[in-house]
């Protein structure tokens, strides 16, 4: 759930009274989003885990049989049960859990724990260790009390499968032999789990480690999944194991899972292509298994509840065009692609109670709560599976009775093992982070909307102000006090009336302020003289209960007392307590201002009076918010959830109040607040005392620190421009000057890592690279030489390339001379050219060529009219202007004189039409009225009144053909500069040059060479 911002509530004197302060969060949620549906789920997860308890499945391992196969599944099961009935209540986890539940998961988790201890380090059972590892995750980070031992485990486990990951991506079932998918499903449901725990801890080595692992089997869902018969462009299925035929439900669901928790979202495309393959073969009884086993339906169940639960608790939303959760269960069978076993969803309206849980018939799950969804789909068959003493039985067998009753709960609870998947990388899991999108380590939430500052499009918070009404100072919002007929004023000057005893032994009723310089706040009923309130109306009609003297002071009248009495006001600005006077609408009971912590329509959760909670009521600690100190000792505001569930603790509130100079031992100074001022054994040091100044030290370097700082490193303050540094980008150069320079260079202000000293970085793949220190850090690099890091010509096997000297002699390669490696252009011998080494060339049979051969051509228009492809400082030399690219297009092109296939360019200068290739390409021996023969296309032929004769009866001479194909250059069609040009210093011919003699096309002819289009 993503924490959000409490409340704030008025104090004495104005419309906000006695009924917002009661009781803040700890009322009952008056209104509780539960329905027939719900309840029976509810009353099926208690059955469930009963019927296990009195298995001894806690106790004694889930079978005895198996070793405790599956009591970490069982125990998981049990720490996933939600809090209430309600459709929206969360898990309780252990803290949350009742007392029954908190002995089941002790057992639970002693007997996973003493059997995690007892193992050998390597011995690695991939279903074991992944169930063991989400219940222990979940455990851990709920607050149970074995947190040691617990995380002692997890360690253990975590040390022993990630060096069994085979380097395909797969865990196998004690090692990485195999390239099995259901054994990997569990293990990355382990890993997701576990990956919040060392979120919470700061196990910065393992989590890297853990968070490669789960991208490689991503990676490896993604290499390995084979396409479906039904849309085989579109899905993508997998098998149990991979070179396996059959896809299945199991597995292809298993994908899905396994690549969000390797990071993936649901817009990814691989994620899509899985999600195409289940919505084509959706089911949740009519069960085919889809070329898996048959006992394993519950075993598909999970992996697609678990898949489907995380994106929608993601907030990620589906891109237009995308599969979502939504989608599941609404193609019909006879749909295209049409498949006969795909199911549709149940109606809720239609169904009728299952049989164990009462005879009502259809409709008794009817609720407007209650729609047609995959959820409904695979709870309600469940349902149906339970028999009364609370054991499910899938019709078609299961292969352990343990884990199949895990399973069927786990889904009942909507359950995601406790994974935690961070996809935007900024230790907060994607299900607590108020930004899933927008790295926000902070969870800055200043308008209180349950979305985080650095992705919310209006992040303005709104608070209360310190209002002074008819003399008297209260906190309140701002527009209570312009009702009130207040001003705003500095808050520091808000502080109550209290009851003061002042230094000569009187006592009297003073503003706190005053009292706290001069005497000590004592209890209200020693100053008998406190004068009564009454109910004030003011000049401008507003009311507000004061002093009779304020009143009086203030220009008002005192009236009947129940005008300024507290009640809750439902009008439109919603529900809120307000004075009767004051309320411009409805008085309605009371209870519909308590304040309740409320999850509404975009799932996020925030204190709201109880009338106005559409959505679902929450328990109060997810939305309180408390100071809160972790294991590590940071300090900051959280809500009381987020703070357990990262395993810290309430700290007092003042240190989370605001910042502070501070003056340690040594000397420093810095500003924090007064609990880390505390925890460092500081003291509050006056504010000037961490004022920042630029200061120059005795060797002329200039520094901002605090005046404090300065003084005892012998330094003095300069001016602070002197110490306005920025990273200027000037050209490829970045370095550290002021503003101004930056300016004056014209230069461009850059991240400062930019302008960090660069080192040479040897990393863990054998590769090395020039980086800052900070990414040579987060690489897991290791600085060396900068010599290593130096670029050499490098030889291997045979082929020369620039290398940094490390990687070349790492590789066993030879460094060469740098001209070795200099490119130049290479004419190879298929007729291309290529910019390669000199090496590289010769290896190639190539002969070193102009270097504008090997520049990239552009459409060249020259003064002539030809538009011809020339490289662009070909085009400058012959005075060409460089047009667009189409006019460089051969087309077939129809002139006066007929067909034939020239430049769009040329096409358009000769006046000619486009026309459709078939005109140009049928060449036909053409009797010319002359007597003369010659080969035309047919529209060139016909175009000079000519007549068509078999191709092979032309006994043209040259001369004549040479006639035929090149008079008044347009039947004779030229590749765009008036005859054979080629643009690429091979035979090329001059524009102005004589056309080509009648030998050489009588050759062509005798070939049977036919002119086509290029």
């Amino acid at each position: 759930m993503k924490p959000s911002s409490v409340t704030s509530w008025g104090a004495r004197g104005v419309a906000v009274g006695a009924l917002a302060l009661a009781g803040l969060l700890t009322t009952t949620p008056a209104v509780a989003q539960i329905t027939n549906f719900s309840a029976d789920v509810h009353t099926a997860i208690d059955r469930g885990l009963d019927f296990a308890a009195n298995q001894d499945w806690f106790t004694d391992g889930c079978p005895p049989a198996a070793h405790g196969d599956a009591t970490g599944l069982i125990t998981l099961a049990l720490l996933e049960k939600r809090a209430d009935a309600s459709q929206n209540a969360l898990s309780v986890g252990y803290a949350d859990a009742n007392a029954v539940d908190q002995a089941r998961a002790d057992a639970g988790i002693a007997f996973i724990v003493n059997r995690v201890a007892a193992s050998a380090a390597n011995d690695f059972q991939a279903y074991q260790d992944g169930a063991d590892l989400m219940a222990l995750s979940v455990y851990y980070r709920t607050g149970g009390p074995d947190q040691a031992g617990a995380l002692s485990a997890i360690h253990q486990l975590v040390d022993r499968i990630l060096p069994n990951q085979g380097a395909h991506g797969y865990w196998c079932y004690t090692n990485g032999a195999c390239m099995d998918s259901s054994t990997t499903q569990l293990v990355m449901a382990g890993l997701a789990a576990a990956r919040g725990v060392f979120l919470d801890t700061g196990d910065a080595a393992r989590l890297a480690d853990l968070n490669q692992a789960t991208l490689n089997a991503r990676n490896a869902y993604i290499a390995n999944g084979a396409a479906g018969d039904l849309e085989p462009m579109l899905e993508v299925g997998h098998p149990y194991n991979v070179g396996q035929a059959a896809l299945s439900l199991q597995q292809s669901t298993s994908g899905i899972w396994s690549q969000l928790a390797g990071g993936a979202d649901v817009n990814d495309p691989n994620v899509q292509a899985y999600l195409r393959w289940v919505y084509n073969r959706y089911q949740y009884s009519a069960w085919t298994a889809n070329g898996g086993w048959a006992t394993s339906r519950y075993y598909y169940m999970w992996a697609f509840e678990k898949a489907m639960t995380y994106i929608e608790n993601s907030g990620v939303v589906a891109a237009p065009g995308s599969l979502a959760p939504v989608d599941m269960g609404t193609l019909a069978p006879a749909a295209a692609p049409a498949y006969a076993n795909r199911q549709t969803h149940l109606d809720p309206a239609t169904s009728p109670r299952a049989a164990n849980f009462g005879p009502e018939g259809a409709g008794y799950y009817a609720d407007p709560n209650e729609q047609p969804r995959w959820y409904f789909d695979l709870a309600r068959t469940l349902l149906d599976e339970q028999d009364a003493a609370g054991q499910f039985t899938p019709p078609q067998g299961s292969w352990n009775v343990c884990s199949a009753q895990a399973y069927a709960i786990l889904i009942l609870a909507r359950s995601v093992g406790g994974g935690c998947i961070d996809s935007d990388g900024d230790g907060i899991c994607d299900d607590e982070d108020n930004c899933v999108d927008v790295p926000n380590p902070d969870q800055g939430d200043g308008d209180g909307d349950g979305i985080g500052d650095a992705c919310d499009d209006d992040p303005v918070p709104g608070h209360d102000v310190c209002c002074m009404v008819c003399g008297v100072d209260v906190i309140t919002s701002a527009e209570q006090c312009g009702l009130a007929g207040g001003v705003q004023v500095d808050e520091e000057l808000c502080c109550p009336e209290v009851c003061c005893a002042r230094p000569d032994g009187s006592h009297q009723i003073m503003e706190a302020a005053a009292c706290l310089l001069s005497g000590e706040v004592v209890a209200l009923a020693e100053c008998q003289d406190k004068p009564d309130d009454v109910c004030c109306q003011q000049p401008d009609g507003s009311v507000v209960t004061v002093s009779a003297r304020a009143c009086g002071l203030a220009g008002g009248q005192a009236i009947d007392v129940e005008v300024c009495e507290n009640v809750c006001c439902h009008g439109e600005g919603g529900y809120q307590v307000t004075v009767a006077g004051q309320c411009h609408g409805d008085a309605v009971d009371a209870a519909l201002c308590e304040p309740v912590c409320c999850e509404d329509a975009d799932g996020a959760a925030q204190v709201v009076p109880a009338g106005a909670c559409e959505g679902a009521p929450h328990p109060a600690r997810v939305c309180e918010e408390i100071c809160c100190t972790d294991r590590e000792g940071q300090v900051g505001t959280a809500t009381r959830l987020a703070c357990e569930r990262r395993g810290g603790r309430e700290a007092p509130a003042e240190w989370c109040a605001e910042p502070i100079c501070c003056q340690y031992r040594d000397g420093s100074t810095a500003t924090v607040t007064p609990g880390e001022c505390a925890g460092g054994q500081g003291v509050q040091a006056p504010a000037e005392a961490c004022a920042q100044v630029c200061c120059v030290l005795p060797d002329g370097q200039a520094v901002t620190q605090s005046q404090s700082w300065c003084a005892r490193n012998g330094g003095q303050p300069g001016a602070e421009a002197r110490c306005d540094q920025v990273c200027c980008q000037i050209g490829d150069q970045a370095q550290t000057t002021t503003p101004r320079e930056c300016e004056g260079s014209g230069g461009q202000v850059v991240p400062s890592e930019w302008c960090a000293p660069a080192v040479c970085c040897l990393l863990r793949d054998g590769t090395a690279a020039t980086l800052g220190e900070a990414e040579c850090a987060e690489a897991r690099g290791m600085a060396a030489e900068p010599a290593l890091c130096e670029a050499v010509c490098c030889e291997l096997e045979g082929v020369t390339q620039t290398l940094p000297a490390i990687q070349c002699d790492r590789a066993g390669g030879a460094r060469l001379d740098a001209a070795a490696c200099e490119a130049l252009c290479c004419a190879l011998p298929d007729g291309s050219r290529e910019p390669l080494s000199a090496d590289e060339c010769a290896a190639r049979r190539g002969e070193p060529a102009p270097a504008e051969w090997c520049q990239e051509a552009v459409c060249c228009s020259l003064p002539d009219g030809h538009v011809v492809s020339l490289p662009a400082d070909r085009c400058e030399a012959q005075d060409g202007r460089i047009t667009e690219p189409a006019l460089c297009v051969e087309v077939c092109c129809e002139t006066r004189a007929g067909a034939g296939y020239l430049p769009q360019g040329q096409c358009v200068d000769r006046g000619g039409v486009v026309v459709d290739a078939p005109r140009c390409d049928a060449d036909v021996c053409c009797v010319l009225v002359d007597g003369s023969q010659a080969v035309l296309s047919a529209d060139a032929c016909q175009a000079r009144s000519g007549r068509e004769i078999d191709l092979a009866e032309c006994r043209a001479m040259p001369d004549q053909i040479d006639r035929g194909l090149s008079s008044d250059g347009d039947a004779g069609v030229g590749n765009g500069n008036g005859g054979n040009s080629s643009d690429d210093g091979g035979c090329a011919v001059d524009p102005g040059a004589p056309a080509p003699t009648g030998w050489v096309w009588l050759g062509l002819l005798a070939l049977g060479v036919r002119r086509r289009r290029r």
